[in-house]
């Protein structure tokens, strides 16, 4: 039907130009489902690679038109044309994964969340990432909707970046740790942005991350941990925190009683995955301080041996064990701070404290 739509006249007015552009559009969208449908059931690689290749042919060619339509339409039919767009972002991350082009994931997580110039703009390109028609759809519907929309997003690109990085079979071509740690954490601090509340995806983000990147990647663990500590303080308080008073006045939907009630239960932290936090960091705490003793014991093995003067020896070894009980506090502390946050009566934070001060960090 897309050939026929082409074979149009040129020579027509606006409306029936601006209907055929819709009709392409929604072409488009069937060739993209119908074109992933097949590739998931396709054994031969080669035929399946070639569906995803034509996905993402109708996905580009559905994008660079949307931003026209979504401009004017109001209404079920603007709200129509927005969920296939969403169900297209999926289908090209996921073509994407599955045709290995892994530079392509990172830019189409910032290209699918970043905002739309006005389409008046001529600097707005549909292949600029700045050129996204994702945050259209944010400022103009419901703060509910938009966020539980794009929050399933994040939670596809990151369901697929997990299966992604997987090497089954023993199968090489498994996406890049580096790559796929660094699109988690993206959407770690994406989804935090639009839904600061501790949801269970979200948290389980941070565990997978932290695995992942643990001990190969100290600042990347570093920020996982700070994220788990401000949500798991936030979901400590009694009452979870909102985003702004005005926008809950703003929107009807939230007033009601069971979107409240089920606004708190997300807002908390899931034990399990508070606990994996908590004696993760301890643990790595833990490790630090004893790589640091190894490092005194190597230091002074080597003073010794070498002759240096007793002075030089005393400086070289103190600089060691500041540098690493820095670190060491650094990580306990924050474990210190996530067991606060568990609901176990302070069990955890009192044993934990305990261990913490036996260190004796400081002395040589």
């Amino acid at each position: 039907m897309r050939q026929f739509i082409d074979l149009y006249p040129t020579d027509m007015d606006e409306s029936t130009r601006r209907d055929l552009s819709l009709r392409r559009m929604f072409c488009d969208f069937l060739c993209a489902s119908l074109q992933i449908t097949q590739a998931r059931f396709e054994d031969e690689i080669d035929i399946k690679l070639q569906h995803y290749g034509s996905v993402r042919t109708h996905v580009e060619a559905f994008r660079n038109q949307i931003s026209n339509h979504l401009s004017r339409l109001e209404g079920g039919a603007r709200d129509d044309l927005e969920k296939k767009y969403v169900t297209l972002v999926v289908f090209d991350f996921e073509a994407a994964a599955q045709l290995k082009r892994w530079d392509d994931l990172e830019e189409l997580v910032d290209f699918y969340t970043n905002p739309l110039p006005s389409p008046a703009d001529p600097a707005a390109s549909p292949k600029d990432p700045a050129a996204s028609p994702m945050m259209l759809t944010m400022t103009t519907t419901t703060m509910t909707t938009t966020t539980t929309m794009m929050i399933r997003v994040y939670e596809a690109m990151a369901d697929i970046v997990l299966c992604s990085t997987s090497n089954r079979n023993g199968k090489s071509g498994a996406c890049p740790t580096a790559i796929a740690l660094t699109i988690l954490h993206k959407l770690i601090f994406k989804t935090r942005a639009i839904s600061p509340t501790p949801t269970a995806k979200l948290t389980r983000w941070l565990r997978i991350v932290m695995q992942l990147a643990l001990p190969s990647y100290p600042d990347l663990t570093s920020s996982v941990l700070d994220n788990a500590v401000s949500l798991a303080r936030q979901s400590h308080l009694d009452v979870p925190q909102q985003r702004q008073p005005s926008s809950y006045n703003d929107i009807p939907q939230l007033q009601s009683e069971k979107v409240q009630e089920d606004y708190a239960e997300n807002a908390k932290y899931p034990p399990d995955e508070l606990e994996y936090m908590t004696t993760t960091a301890f643990n790595h705490a833990i490790d630090i301080y004893n790589a640091g003793i190894d490092a005194v014991r190597n230091d002074a093995a080597g003073t010794n041996a070498g002759g240096r003067k007793a002075n030089d020896a005393d400086i070289a070894v103190a600089a060691v064990v500041d540098d690493h009980d820095t670190m060491v506090r650094s990580w306990a502390e924050r474990a210190l701070a996530l067991a606060a946050c568990m609901d176990d009566g302070g069990a955890m934070q009192r044993e934990l404290q305990e261990r913490y001060v036996a260190l004796r960090l400081g002395d040589v």
